[in-house]
């Protein structure tokens, strides 16, 4: 079964995403939202090539969006590795 990885930066996206959620949405919303990124996760993990490439920040990488979120990742032996997750309105070049 394919899988995912978050790196370093991925987890703090995620922490950050549900933080910002909690504040300015609720608990449930930010869950709700949460959850559906985790679940695009999987299933970026289990069709590897969902998401366009994005090679002109770097060879193999790749872009899905979920909602206003970018999900950036590169495909690995064993599944995928998250690379970052993203608001679509960061100058995002700046943090890949």
């Amino acid at each position: 079964m394919a899988s995912y990885r978050l790196s370093v930066k991925a987890e703090e996206d995620l922490t950050e995403i549900y933080t910002y959620g909690i504040l300015q949405f609720g608990y449930s919303q930010a869950g709700r939202y949460t959850a559906g990124l985790e679940e695009t996760l999987l299933n970026l993990a289990q069709f590897l090539y969902l998401g366009k490439e994005s090679n002109f920040l770097y060879r193999g990488l790749r872009e899905f969006i979920y909602k206003s979120h970018l999900i950036f990742y590169l495909i690995e032996e064993e599944g995928i590795l998250i690379v970052r997750i993203l608001h679509q309105s960061r100058d995002y070049k700046n943090f890949i």
